[in-house]
């Protein structure tokens, strides 16, 4: 009797479980819904163009982040420059990254990352030019961008990334505080 009650038992938190098991697939990079204007406020660039660079990849935080160097023709918001870098992880979707294919055009929305620089990733409402008829009617008219010789904010090496920012007050905040206690062990001796 005891084996079959634990059967009975087992079965029932089998099928008591089964509406809380997913009906569709569950990806590693859930996207939020959201339209040209919401993403337009919450985004710091929102640009077209062309990828004319797919660099290499460097190490940060979350995995790798690949270089995309993009020949601006239009912008909405962040963008002045006619070429503008902007970082996306690489390894697809997985990853929640975008990867853009060299010499298409796309409508790209971009954030500022912890290191201060412009960042993207597959939730970000990026697409194919051809495919952003939506996105861009919504944008209405951006501002064309034309070649003023003025290199990129990256290549001038601003912004400073953050972390460097930190690693300097950190140093100086403890500078600082060793300079306290070398006066107070100095008045303690005298």
């Amino acid at each position: 009797m005891p084996k079959r009650y634990a059967l009975l038992l087992g079965l029932a938190l089998l099928f008591a479980g089964l509406p809380f098991y997913p009906a569709n697939p569950v990806h590693a990079c859930s996207c939020a819904k959201s339209d040209a204007t919401s993403r337009l406020q919450t985004m710091d660039a929102v640009f077209t163009g062309r990828v004319v660079e797919k660099g290499g990849t460097s190490k940060f935080e979350h995995g790798l982040l690949r270089k995309y160097t993009f020949e601006v023709d239009q912008a909405w918001k962040g963008v002045s420059e006619k070429y503008r870098t902007v970082y996306s992880y690489d390894g697809g979707g997985a990853s929640c990254g975008y990867s853009f294919v060299p010499g298409e055009r796309y409508l790209v929305y971009s954030y500022y990352g912890n290191d201060s620089r412009l960042q993207t990733n597959l939730c970000s409402g990026n697409g194919l030019v051809t495919a952003a008829a939506g996105d861009l009617a919504m944008l209405g008219a951006g501002t064309p961008i034309v070649d003023n010789g003025t290199p990129e904010p990256e290549a001038r090496g601003w912004p400073m990334p953050r972390m460097l920012l930190y690693a300097g007050a950190g140093v100086a905040l403890l500078a600082i505080a060793l300079l306290v206690i070398l006066r107070m062990s100095r008045r303690a001796k005298s």
